[in-house]
């Protein structure tokens, strides 16, 4: 990846003001992660994955990760959101952390094994909490670990998901 690409508002979607990102991006045949679940006032979060899909659209030569599970936390189901969006566009990816087992299935089903990736966004084994009034604990990684271990999938679809996908 070309490092951390922040798009904390809904003017930082413009074309002009991706596009010489998305094109290094495409040059270099690197992907751009999309956070979605970023909750800070201050920085103006994008929670709505259907933010993302103009940007998708308009370089389908670039793999455009769609995180955080989609923002599946949020109002109006952002999971939901996200693979439903992704499944337009071959080019889209989803990353799973923090998602449910209903949404990893949904997820494969959607936009098969090879379109979902793993993600934890966290590191720590132990529990803290990160977000505004301690809403979340950041072990996402072993939450993650157990939607994908205990969803209906084949093992090489487990592989895919877990591994074999990122090294992709």
């Amino acid at each position: 990846m070309i490092g951390s690409m922040e798009l904390p508002n809904r003017a930082n979607l413009e074309h002009k003001a991706v596009a010489p990102i998305m094109e290094v991006a495409e040059e270099f045949d690197v992907p751009i992660f999309c956070g979605t679940g970023v909750t800070s006032e201050a920085r103006g979060a994008i929670r709505h994955p259907e933010l993302f899909l103009p940007l998708i659209q308009a370089y389908p030569k670039v793999k455009v990760v769609i995180g955080d599970a989609g923002g599946r936390r949020f109002p109006m189901g952002g999971g939901w959101q996200a693979i439903m969006g992704a499944s337009m566009y071959e080019n889209a990816f989803l990353e799973i952390s923090g998602a449910t087992v209903e949404l990893v299935e949904m997820a494969v089903r959607t936009l098969g094994a090879e379109r979902v990736i793993y993600g934890s966004n966290q590191s720590n084994p132990e529990i803290r909490y990160f977000e505004p009034h301690g809403q979340w604990d950041a072990c996402l990684q072993w939450s993650t670990l157990n939607a994908v271990a205990l969803a209906n999938l084949s093992e090489a679809q487990r592989d895919m998901i877990l591994h074999k996908n990122t090294r992709r």
